[in-house]
């Protein structure tokens, strides 16, 4: 259960999380994006090397380059 926007972003979370075998109930806003984010997950635990200033600051520049909020 969950909100999404009536949005690409949406329709892809519907589509994947069906498709993986998800019961989903989305709340779909017409006036508000689909949130949108990048996380690198190893081994159960996001990676340390994103502490760093520099390489968390590239990770959200490429985050934004694909979602351009």
């Amino acid at each position: 259960m969950g909100s999404i926007g009536k949005d690409k972003y949406g329709e892809a979370m519907k589509k994947d999380a069906t498709a993986a075998g998800v019961n989903v109930n989305y709340y779909e806003d017409e006036s508000t994006g689909t949130g949108t984010c990048g996380v690198c997950v190893v081994g159960g635990e996001r990676v340390e090397h994103l502490k760093k200033p520099e390489n968390c600051a590239l990770a959200i520049s490429l985050a934004c380059k694909t979602n351009p909020y």
